[in-house]
Parts: structure tokens; C-alpha cells; sequence
């Protein structure tokens, strides 16, 4: 007949085993930490075959979020070996993933910044385009006070051409549109000869 005790130990070495979650085969080798930010570290163990298959936490169902190379190496299974980039990537998930309304304030200001990026990217290249063709295509001789030997001419010539977003800001912003939609063309077309060369 065995005591209170001696139950109790049994079963505080039965809980001490530290075993998989997934398989709960105790020949497979478990690492020492699990790879979730919100469970304790000791909560639950997994086994370096089953790590590479979850994308939830079992126990909490939060995205874990890493992909982890399982090697023959122990060392390079040992979760504290991560990048401190990995771990601030994955602390950064986490945070969006419970705080929604952040990340759509994020993904908001994200947006205008990219729709403004792309603003002055076809503005700029349509500057860019008129100054070259402006330059090329008219003779600066011909050009003077008296005698406009090209219009196109005297619109690149302002002191501060690059830096007045609002000068000639119609036919900037149209030789930019058009220029993009002819690199975007060129573009595909390369591609599709280097697809049939392949």
C-alpha cells in the first residue's frame, strides 16, 4: 500500500517528463524552449519533427510566426539562438496580432505614404522626361529674347525647374504617367523575350 506521498511524487515525476504535445513520443528529442510569446516557456514542450508543422500555439492559438530549420545540430534547434531581428520581428507580430486597430492605422499611413511615393516618382520622371526632350529636341541658338525658336525650350529653363512642383505641373505629371506606362511595357516585353530565349 504506497502513501499520499508517494502518490504525489509519483505524479510530479509523471508531470516532470517533459514529452512533445503533438506526438508525445518521449524517444523524440524535445527542445528546450517552445517558440510562443505569450505561453510560459515550461507550459509545453515539442519535438524537433513536429516544431516545423505548427503554425498556431496549441495551447493559446496565437501565430507563432517563425520558420524553424531543424538541423542535426542541437544547438541550431535551441529556440534562445534566434536572431535578436527574429525575435523583435516576432514580438512585432504578436503586437499587431492583438491590437488590430493599431495595425490598421499602420497599414493607413503605410498607404498614403506609398500612394505619395508614387506621386513624386511620376512627377519627377515626367520632369525628367520634358527636361530631356526639351533640351535635345530644341536649338538653344534659335532661342532668345526676340526669336522663340522652341516653346518647349524656355519651360526647362526656370531657375528653380527641379524644385517647383507646380510649374508645368499638367504636362509633368502627363509625360510621367506616359513614361511609366513605356518602361512597364519595355519591362514585359523583355521579360516575355527572355521567357521564349528560356
Amino acid at each position: 500500500m504506497t502513501s499520499k506521498d508517494e502518490v504525489c511524487e509519483s505524479k510530479q515525476e509523471k508531470i516532470d517528463i517533459e514529452l512533445c504535445i503533438i506526438c508525445m513520443d518521449d524517444n523524440n528529442l524535445v527542445l528546450d524552449q517552445h517558440p510562443c510569446l505569450i505561453c510560459d516557456k515550461k507550459a509545453w514542450f515539442c519535438c524537433q519533427e513536429c516544431i516545423s508543422k505548427l503554425e498556431d500555439c496549441p495551447i493559446c492559438r496565437t501565430k507563432l510566426g517563425i520558420n524553424i530549420n531543424i538541423g542535426n545540430n542541437q544547438d541550431n534547434n535551441n529556440i534562445n539562438n534566434r536572431s535578436c531581428y527574429v525575435k523583435i520581428i516576432e514580438k512585432y507580430n504578436t503586437f499587431m496580432n492583438n491590437h488590430q486597430n493599431v495595425s490598421q492605422i499602420l497599414n493607413y499611413l503605410q498607404a498614403i505614404i506609398f500612394t505619395g511615393i508614387i506621386f513624386f516618382y511620376i512627377l519627377f520622371l515626367g520632369k525628367l522626361l520634358v527636361y530631356i526632350f526639351c533640351t535635345t529636341g530644341c536649338d538653344k541658338e534659335k532661342n532668345n529674347e526676340n526669336i522663340k525658336g522652341c516653346e518647349c525650350y524656355d519651360i526647362t529653363q526656370v531657375d528653380n525647374y527641379w524644385t517647383d512642383l507646380m510649374h508645368n505641373f499638367g504636362g509633368n505629371l502627363g509625360a510621367g504617367i506616359m513614361g511609366h506606362i513605356l518602361i512597364v511595357i519595355i519591362h514585359k516585353l523583355k521579360c516575355c523575350s527572355s521567357n521564349r530565349n528560356n
